[in-house]
């Protein structure tokens, strides 16, 4: 018996121990599916930076599936777990920006201030998110 079985050798047909919880308690079913979920979700954010920087740097037409993986750090069946296509990636980092940009939108506005005001602030945030990838923002604009 080797020292790493030897707490399990009293009974061998003993159900396995489920790893505790946070608070010691046995980790539930819900709790692997919440960090499969989390997992999930990481690996498509960084998919779609990966997207973001590659496009950035080479052009759309020029950005390979490798180039998007190796910059997401994932590997290329994590890849296709998300998404079928480069295009498929694109149109996903598209949305993701275009939800991200509707939302500082919606915080500049200030409903109580006149409404040049509003608009002055509201193109002001659009403007200010657009600027922060130039080359992402041809990309997106032109390449879509």
């Amino acid at each position: 018996m080797t020292p790493n079985n030897a707490e399990h050798s009293a009974d061998q047909t003993s159900e396995p121990v489920a790893d505790p919880g946070p608070k010691g308690e046995p980790a539930s079913a819900s709790t692997s599916a919440e960090s499969a979920a989390k997992a999930r979700a990481e690996h498509r954010h960084r998919l779609l930076e990966g997207m973001a920087t590659a496009v950035a740097t080479r052009g759309y037409a020029d950005t390979t599936i490798a180039d998007i993986v190796r910059e997401a750090a994932v590997s290329r069946r994590t890849f296709y777990e998300h998404f079928a296509t480069k295009a498929d990636c694109l149109v996903a980092l598209y949305e993701a920006s275009s939800h991200n940009a509707l939302k500082v939108l919606r915080g500049a506005v200030q409903p109580a201030q006149p409404w040049a005001s509003q608009i002055e602030r509201a193109l002001g945030a659009y403007f200010a998110v657009l600027g922060q990838s130039p080359a992402l923002l041809r990309s997106l604009f032109i390449d879509i």
